[in-house]
């Protein structure tokens, strides 16, 4: 399945940001119960040695994901109650809702029919 290229485009885009300001182990939990990652994952995740590395880790993991998941990633840090990380997750949304405009369907109902072939 993969990441739609506008979303790629947008992870591209915020990656130096998303690594630097998403407080990772606080959100692995969340991050497991939305199905974005499996327990293997959140324990590796939670042996990176800091915020850095689980973020870099954490991109890597998201990059082969689909884009169902990145949604949920960004309603997960726009459900944050740190301002600066709540933002992030508008401003990942947004940006890629606006790059799929020239894309056919939005990114979000194609996000929605995978969620209910589930």
């Amino acid at each position: 399945m993969g990441l739609s290229e506008p979303i790629k485009e947008t992870l591209h885009q915020k990656n130096k940001t998303i690594i630097s300001d998403v407080p990772f182990k606080d959100i692995l939990v969340d991050l497991r119960c939305d199905e974005v990652l499996s327990d293997q994952e959140v324990v590796r995740l939670k042996k990176c040695c800091n915020n850095k590395e689980t973020g870099f880790e954490f991109m890597n993991i998201l990059q082969t994901r689909s884009d169902e998941d990145f949604f949920d990633f960004c309603k997960i840090l726009k459900d944050s109650q740190i301002k600066n990380v709540k933002n992030l997750g508008l401003e990942l949304e947004m940006m890629a809702k606006k790059s799929n405009q020239a894309h056919g369907p939005t990114l979000e109902k194609q996000a929605n029919k995978n969620k209910s072939a589930h």
